[in-house]
């Protein structure tokens, strides 16, 4: 379902060569890479015309290229450390109008929310929306949404290698030349303190419980399916 004219497409950033836990990104959870569930999750939005993954010119990433290449979605290869360069390259290809920007540590990004996100965006004047300068949601439902043109000016505004290593930095220094909008949870998501992103051992154990506990019954399981669940197992949210 398109969002008027306008092309929207999703960049998922993704490596090999995290420190914490390396190779997370493909890291076998019912049998299937995390990467791969991620994608059918992201699949399931209605708003997006496509996805790309974006990941690096580093060897350590053939393997994230050729699941990219059997899922038949789209690639970008281009620096590991710019990661802000290496995606506005990425969306600039894609000749993206509108830029969903996700990342591969968050396996459980549920469509729904990125299909609100989407039309709150299409429907409001904002240069960018987020839920991540913010926090209220359980971190791993990041999204951040702009225009490619907006992804620019960002892009242009990096001051530093940190700036550079996260995409729409920037926006928490220059509110007066990029307006954003913090998006807010509802009642029953807003768990803050909850981690349903993958960057620790712990969280992989926990990831890979949520799926399979939900996966079998319902693969199109939703951020409130997660919720119930870990109100239902209290050992998860110590």
């Amino acid at each position: 379902m398109a969002i008027g004219s306008r092309f929207v497409v999703a960049s998922i950033e993704a490596r090999m060569t995290s420190t914490r836990l390396p190779g997370k990104v493909l890291l076998p959870c019912l049998g299937r890479p995390m990467l791969e569930l991620m994608i059918e999750r992201v699949k399931r939005s209605r708003y997006l015309d496509a996805i790309v993954i974006a990941t690096t010119t580093n060897g350590a990433d053939d393997p994230i290229v050729k699941l990219a290449e059997k899922l038949g979605v789209a690639y970008f290869r281009g620096s590991e450390f710019d990661v802000a360069g290496r995606v506005t390259s990425a969306m600039e290809q894609a000749k993206a109008d509108v830029v969903v920007q996700l990342t591969s540590d968050c396996p459980l990004i549920d469509p729904q929310i990125i299909d609100r996100y989407v039309r709150f965006y299409a429907a409001n004047e904002f240069d960018h929306v987020s839920n991540v300068i913010v926090r209220s949601y359980p971190d791993g439902l990041d999204v951040q949404i702009a225009s490619l043109p907006i992804l620019r000016r960002c892009y242009a505004l990096c001051e530093s290698d940190k700036d550079r290593e996260h995409l729409f930095y920037p926006v928490r220094r220059n509110v007066d030349k990029i307006k954003t909008f913090h998006l807010i949870a509802p009642p029953e998501l807003w768990w803050p303190q909850w981690r349903w992103t993958l960057d620790t051992p712990q969280d992989y154990e926990l990831i890979c419980r949520i799926y399979e506990s939900l996966y079998p019954k319902n693969p199109a399981f939703l951020s409130k399916d997660i919720a119930d669940f870990m109100l239902r197992h209290v050992d998860v949210t110590i």
